[in-house]
């Protein structure tokens, strides 16, 4: 919407559905990522759910140090897939580690 669109007095139309991105790993194995990584994004697709990806190579070494400490503040292993989630309506964020369909399934309950 430009701001030309607009009606006078309204405030702009934000998109207030949540914003995915999901942490990825290569398999090692010749596959794009690893399996719990393929079916989380195989799951959110299936969903609906719009989302994006970012592939963590060895190299990245600040950002695993980043999921690691993120890992030990939720008191889970770090195991990838690592999904963060954003909710612009409220700024809340959630956050998991691996493949949980509940949760998935759960967000697209929530904002469908």
């Amino acid at each position: 919407m430009s701001d030309f669109d607009q009606v006078p007095g309204e405030e702009p139309q934000v998109d207030e559905r949540p914003r995915v991105t999901v942490y990825v790993k290569p398999s090692g194995k010749g596959l794009p990522v690893c399996q719990g990584c393929k079916a989380t994004l195989r799951k959110l697709d299936e969903a609906g759910i719009p989302h994006n990806k970012i592939i963590v190579h060895d190299d990245h070494l600040e950002l695993i140090d980043e999921l690691k400490r993120e890992a030990t503040a939720l008191g889970v292993a770090c195991e990838m897939p690592f999904v963060h989630v954003y909710y612009p309506a409220t700024t809340d964020e959630t956050t998991w580690f691996g493949y949980q369909p509940d949760k998935i399934n759960k967000l697209k309950e929530d904002h469908s």
